[in-house]
């Protein structure tokens, strides 16, 4: 397991993909109304079928919506399945069940642990 900070992590996503249209900002809202308001990046995710990231050291991520309004997400790796709720993000988008987090500006992905510096697997890129 990786060991970096979430803030350094947010910022290597951000970074990798300088020529995002939307700067990096965190919502403070936490009614799941709101958040589906939020304006943010596009994921290459679907809930009708499963999207695979390509990571480093040849691991996978399998990512599919579990709800058409994508404030679920269904995350993969290591055959363990985790299902994740939208957190209040915009850029990177965040999902979490407080214990793992997703975190994805549209062009790279990490999973790690909630709210610390530990990183299952990062640096996955999504489907062409």
């Amino acid at each position: 397991m990786y060991k970096i900070s979430l803030s350094l992590l947010t910022a290597a996503l951000l970074a990798a993909c300088s020529s995002a249209p939307q700067p990096s900002r965190i919502a403070q809202v936490s009614d799941q109304a709101a958040i589906a308001q939020l304006p943010s990046v596009n994921l290459p995710i679907s809930a009708s079928k499963w999207s695979q990231w390509q990571c480093p050291r040849g691991e996978t991520l399998r990512t599919r919506y579990q709800d058409s309004n994508a404030q679920q997400l269904i995350v993969v790796h290591q055959q363990r399945e985790y299902v994740l709720k939208r957190q209040a993000s915009t850029n990177p988008i965040i999902y979490s069940d407080g214990q793992t987090g997703f975190y994805s500006n549209g062009y790279y992905a990490a999973l790690g642990k909630a709210y610390s510096d530990e990183v299952r697997v990062g640096g996955c890129i999504p489907p062409r």
